[in-house]
């Protein structure tokens, strides 16, 4: 697809960029709302010992219309010995999380679960700024300084 430059009047190309296995048109448009049993792509914000706040950017693949507050509690990290969990060391402030919307919650915010295998972090940087590798179901580590970390790792 081509289309003309802003400044100089030329035919300029245009990249789409789609997630693996989706056909054109899907995943594209934007959406405004979101509802109890969505998957969402999060970017967690800060962390407290009772849960970490993200920016909820994507319903699925689609890009939201404007961010939404959300909140991983630590009883909705794991399903499975939830009194073992610790939010510090299953996220840090920049991943990038899969999670699942449970509730509404309150004051503007969106209750967040990563308690399935599938949900969790997929993107993660060191302290150095290099993308982390998962190396087990519950560690990633930096390729540069070879330091482990320990995260909640969607599968």
């Amino acid at each position: 697809t081509t289309t003309m430059g802003e400044a100089s009047g030329k035919r300029l190309p245009v990249v789409s960029i789609r997630a693996e296995g989706s056909k054109p048109g899907q995943g594209e448009e934007s959406v405004g709302a979101l509802s109890i049993g969505d998957e969402v792509l999060c970017r967690v914000k800060r962390l407290n010992p009772r849960y970490a706040s993200c920016d909820i950017s994507c319903k699925g693949n689609s890009p939201l219309i404007k961010e939404f507050l959300g909140i991983i509690r630590v009883q909705d990290v794991r399903a499975t010995e939830i009194d073992k969990v610790s939010i510090l060391s299953s996220f840090r402030p920049g991943d990038i999380v899969r999670a699942e919307v449970i509730s509404l919650g309150e004051s503007q915010s969106l209750l967040l679960s990563t308690a399935k295998d599938h949900l969790g972090v997929l993107h993660a940087k060191s302290e150095q700024g290099e993308t982390m590798v998962q190396v087990s179901p519950t560690e990633m580590l930096c390729p540069v300084t070879k330091a482990r970390e320990e995260r909640k790792i969607a599968q």
